[in-house]
Parts: C-alpha cells; sequence; structure tokens
C-alpha cells in the first residue's frame, strides 16, 4: 500500500540527510528549520544526533535557551529558536547524558549560570521555563532510561549543585518568583528516584539551611516570591501527607526535609521574617500565613474550602501530621501582632458602591488574619481560643463584622470563628466568652426588625443563630452555664426561642426557594430534621443552603475591592440607597444603632 512505500516512512530521513550532506551550506539555524527535525531526533537518526550532540552545536543550542534574543528580531520569531531547542534537547536520552557529561560541568555551569545573570531583575519567564525543563528532563527518569545512566546523571547534577563556587540554593531561591524555578526545586528535593541519593542531598540541603533560607524569603519586598515559597512548602507538605497513608510503606515521618520543615526553628524564622520589621509587607502576611497553617498540620484542602465555599463552615479533621507543641506556642505568641495589625485600617480611597460610600475597607491584609484565624479555630484547641480573647482578636474580629457590612468574606470567616468555638468539645474561654455575650445576639435580633435596613449579614446571621440553638439544646451542653443564663436573663431567652420560630425558621426556608419557585437541590435531610449530634454530621444541612445562582466572587476580587455583598442566602441581594439604614453622622457603615453594638462594646473599646 502506498503509506508504506518510502513516501512516508523514509521522506523524512531523507530530508535530513539532504540537509546535513550539504556541508557548504549546513547551519545549526537551517537544521532547526527543518519540520522532521523532532521526530527523526526521536526516532534516534544516528548522523543528526552525531552532529547536534557535538560540542560546538551543544553550546549554540544551550545559547538559545540562556542568552536573550536581539531586540532587532521580530517579535514573533524572537523564540523561536528557543523553543525548538528546547524541544530537541528533551527529546532523547542522550542529550541529557551529553549535558552532564560535560567536561568540567561546562553544560550544567552555563545552564546554572542563567540564573546568575540578573539577580536584581526578574528572569525572562520563557526563557527560564526552557532551562528548567532541560533541567527537570536531566533529572527525571524516563521509562526506557536504564537505571545506571539515571543514577549517573542525577549524581553529575548534584556534584555540581555541591561543588559549584557558585551558591546555587541562594541563585533558585532567589527566584522562586518564577513559576519554573519553583517545579523545579520541587523536582530536585523530592523527585530523585534512588533514596541514597536523595538522603546526601537532603543532609547536604539541611547543612547549607536550606529550609530556613526558604522561609527567610518572606522578608523579602516581592510578592512573586512570597506566593512561590508558600506554593513550594504546601506541596512539599501535599506529598507528605500522601506518602503518609496507610496504604505507603514510605516513612515520611523520618524524611529529612519533612523534619526540617516542621521544626520550631523554621516556625521560628518565618515569623520573624513575616513580622520583625518597621513596616509588615502585605503579600508576605497574606502567603505568610498559609504557610503557618499548613505548618500547625491543617491540611490545604481544608484552606481552600475557605476559598471556594463562603457559604460553608469549616470543620476540620483533626491534624493530620505530627506538629511540636513548640511550634503552637510561637504561633500563638505573634497573636498580638497580628491584633496590631487588624487595628490598622488600610489606607486607600474610598470606594463609592451602589448603596453609597464604604467608609471602612478591610483590605487583603486583614481579610488574610481573619482567614487564618478561622483556620486556627477549626483546631480546636482551647489555648488558641483564650490567646485570641487575651489579646482582643475575638472582640475586635465581632466590632469589624458589625462595622463592614457588606464585605461577605469577612463575615464568612467570623461565622465560622464562631461556630467553631461553639462546637469545641470541653469548657473554657471561648465557649464562656460567646454564651455571656448577648449583645451579639441582641444585634442579631435588631438587624431582622428592621427589614428596610439593607446589609449583606443577614445569611451569616440566620445560620449562626439557628446553629446557636442546636448546639446549646444539645442534652449536658455547657449545662451550669445555660441554666445560669436562662435563669437571670429569661425574657431574654424568652424572645429569642420567639424570634428563632417565627423569624430564623421562615427565612432559611424562603432562603432555600430559586426563583421561579424550584427547589435548591440537597442532598441530606429537611431543614426542620437538622440536628448537631456528631462531628461528621455538623451542619451537614447547613452547608447546603447556598441558593445555586447567587453571585460568587473570588478571594483575588475581594483582595481588590474589599467590600462586597455575599448575597446573603441569595434575598438581600439588592444595593440599599444610601438613606435607607445608614446613618453617616456617626461614622459607622451600616452600623445597627449607630454603632457596633447595641447594647455592649463601643469602638473606643478597640482602640489600643
Amino acid at each position: 500500500m502506498f503509506w508504506s512505500t518510502t513516501t512516508f516512512a523514509d521522506a523524512g530521513t531523507q530530508q535530513i540527510d539532504s540537509v546535513l550532506l550539504d556541508v557548504d551550506t549546513l547551519t545549526l539555524e537551517k537544521l532547526l528549520d527543518v519540520t522532521v527535525l523532532l521526530e527523526q531526533c526521536r526516532q534516534g537518526h544516528r548522523r543528526l544526533l552525531e552532529y547536534l550532540q557535538s560540542p560546538e552545536q551543544l553550546h549554540a543550542m544551550l545559547d538559545y535557551i540562556t542568552v536573550e534574543p536581539s531586540k532587532d528580531i521580530p517579535v514573533s520569531s524572537q523564540y523561536k529558536y528557543a523553543n525548538i531547542v528546547c524541544e530537541v534537547l528533551t527529546s532523547e536520552i542522550s542529550f541529557a547524558e551529553k549535558i552532564v557529561a560535560g567536561v568540567e560541568y561546562e553544560y550544567l555551569h552555563k545552564l546554572f549560570n542563567f540564573f546568575k545573570q540578573k539577580t536584581e531583575l526578574p528572569l525572562n519567564p520563557l526563557l527560564a521555563s526552557y532551562v528548567c525543563r532541560v533541567l527537570n528532563d536531566v533529572i527525571t527518569r524516563k521509562h526506557d532510561q536504564n537505571w545506571y545512566s539515571y543514577k549517573v546523571n542525577t549524581i553529575r547534577v548534584l556534584g555540581y549543585i555541591i561543588e559549584s563556587d557558585t551558591d546555587v540554593i541562594e541563585l533558585l531561591l532567589t527566584h522562586l518568583g518564577t513559576t519554573s524555578v519553583c517545579d523545579f526545586v520541587y523536582k530536585l528535593t523530592m523527585d530523585i528516584k534512588e533514596q541514597d541519593t536523595r538522603n546526601n542531598l537532603l543532609e547536604w540541603f539541611n547543612k547549607a539551611d536550606f529550609v530556613q533560607r526558604l522561609m527567610s524569603r518572606m522578608g523579602m519586598r516581592d510578592a512573586e516570591v512570597h506566593e512561590g515559597v508558600d506554593r513550594l512548602v504546601n506541596d512539599y507538605l501535599d506529598a507528605f501527607r500522601e506518602a503518609l497513608s496507610p496504604s505507603l510503606d514510605r516513612a515520611s515521618n523520618a524524611d529529612p526535609l519533612f523534619l526540617a520543615l516542621t521544626s520550631p526553628k523554621t516556625m521560628e524564622v518565618l515569623l520573624s521574617a513575616m513580622f520583625d520589621h518597621s513596616v509588615v509587607c502585605e503579600s508576605s502576611i497574606k502567603y505568610g500565613l498559609n504557610i503557618v497553617a499548613a505548618l500547625m498540620g491543617i491540611p490545604k484542602k481544608q484552606q481552600q474550602s475557605v476559598v471556594q465555599k463562603s457559604w460553608a463552615p469549616i470543620y476540620c479533621s483533626p491534624q493530620d501530621i505530627t506538629v511540636d507543641p513548640e511550634v503552637h506556642k510561637l504561633v500563638a505568641s505573634r497573636f498580638s501582632s497580628l491584633y496590631n495589625i487588624l487595628c490598622t485600617e488600610p489606607k486607600g480611597k474610598i470606594m463609592i458602591l451602589t448603596y453609597g460610600e464604604a467608609q471602612f475597607r478591610v483590605g487583603t491584609m486583614r481579610l488574610s488574619i481573619a482567614k487564618f484565624f478561622a483556620q486556627v479555630s477549626s483546631l480546636r484547641d482551647p489555648t488558641f481560643i483564650e490567646e485570641m480573647i487575651d489579646n482582643g482578636v475575638l472582640r475586635y474580629l465581632i466590632f469589624m463584622f458589625w462595622q463592614n457590612q457588606w464585605n461577605g468574606f469577612l463575615h464568612r470567616d467570623i461565622e465560622r470563628i464562631l461556630l467553631n468555638i461553639l462546637l469545641m468539645p470541653s469548657r473554657n474561654a471561648g465557649i464562656k466568652f460567646i454564651l455571656h455575650n448577648l449583645d451579639f445576639l441582641y444585634n442579631v435580633m435588631e438587624v431582622f426588625k428592621k427589614p428596610k435596613s439593607e446589609c449583606g449579614v443577614r445569611g451569616h446571621l440566620a445560620r449562626f443563630a439557628y446553629a446557636y440553638r442546636d448546639v446549646i439544646s444539645r442534652e449536658g451542653y455547657q449545662k451550669d452555664i445555660i441554666t445560669e443564663l436562662q435563669q437571670s436573663r429569661q425574657p431574654f431567652f424568652d424572645e429569642w426561642n420567639k424570634f428563632l420560630s417565627d423569624v430564623i425558621e421562615p427565612y432559611l426556608q424562603r432562603e432555600r426557594v430559586r426563583l421561579g419557585g424550584a427547589t435548591a437541590p440537597r442532598s441530606s435531610a429537611a431543614l426542620s430534621s437538622l440536628t448537631v449530634t456528631s462531628e461528621v454530621e455538623q451542619f451537614s444541612d447547613i452547608s447546603n443552603w447556598e441558593v445555586q445562582g447567587d453571585l460568587r466572587v473570588s478571594d483575588a476580587t475581594s483582595d481588590a475591592f474589599g467590600v462586597f455583598n455575599d448575597s446573603d442566602g441569595g434575598k438581600d441581594m439588592f444595593w440599599a440607597a444610601k438613606e435607607n439604614g445608614l446613618d453617616e453622622s456617626n461614622g459607622s457603615e451600616g452600623a445597627i444603632g449607630g454603632t457596633p453594638y447595641q447594647h455592649g462594646f463601643d469602638e473606643s473599646d478597640f482602640s489600643n
């Protein structure tokens, strides 16, 4: 048949041969322009590989991916050859073997020297991706590569890193803001298949204080580097969590990198890099708190749920990695610093929204802190809750809840903090604080008594009120405190119970109704059967009370603007007019009665 003839089978080989045999006009660029070049490299064309793997051509190809192209070249063609060269160098095992076999690491030196060229400027991300892809190919074992070849390649790369006069670790860590560099660092430390070689590498990395130097990068004024460190640390911990699974045999709890990451020294360096400055960096706090949460044993999956489901309370499982108690003490000792940041309102222009002027802004940094405390509360550790109360954090978060009437992201996190405290198994200062703080419940009722006053908190307050009733009605729950409160404040609790049955339950029922009368899909029992009976069943219904189709805004958007409506369960979706429920004369954005608390604290309590 015609496709089995030389027309297709040998056309590529003949085309390459015709170029190679024309010695007078043969150049690397002419060869790179041949359309079947990659196919012939993968098929192992002997004469082609011999030409490309000669020292002269290897140096020329590496120049394409390590040297900025001339500005005189048209933009559409500047990276044409660099792209083809990268594909060629990763197309065949023999290229990796030639690169590591260079005299005195000449080829490896050229690749790693790319990171040294511009230490004070961002790397060219495209060239960096080419360089890192070639290096990744060298240390990655291919399915058709024999073990000896792979081990030699790995040892040569690690030998260069250790023996080089240049501090390779410093070069890589400096450019963690480039995604491809971050990926290469991960592969270099985690994907070495030969365990003895990897242990030797990590032992050397530990002597070079790799983890501590990684955490110290959070003290830089570079948001991209902060994001890269956050990503790298979470990737490490995710890999160790997977390895710690009972289905696997690998003992990750003895891994040198894991031990270094979870050590108190690492946490101390991280916290120092975040806070020990005259002016804290916003991105350092934002991404640094993500790392702190991960090192405290809060699974990344639970951290992501905070972002992806703004309507669902957090209920984390117990810590899935072993955490040194000293780490928790170090974190708790910084709550006062976080409180100081919370008390500092971000600078910026007054935002004009549909309902009027947003006099108070939350800002990225304060929103990240609220999210962090929501994660910490999910651990149900009384020590953390007591520190939050002693340092004024819990009171100020509640104050911010009432002050920022339209920030649904802030409301979400504070709601979770309160619910997690209520659901703690034993008595502690947090439960006592919430149960005795009836001012919060007064304000909940006041919000619903003014239906014309538009605000973005009703959905959160309704869920909290319903959960509050279910929790305190459990048999034996804080019996002495509940009994004392009900006896001393009986009129209030009579009014509260009537409010729940007459207002909250109908509100939550309406919240579940979609436009047109269709009922939102649910995966559990009816609302009336909701109970809080076990850790697994806690708020399984509440987590499904989302109204499908209401407006959801990403965290990135919330960071940029800081003030948004969370759609209030789908019912209070209309922005209020300026005159509806807003008393601008008192300087409080939509606060009930003109103050953050009608019956309790006022703003002066949080001026310290």
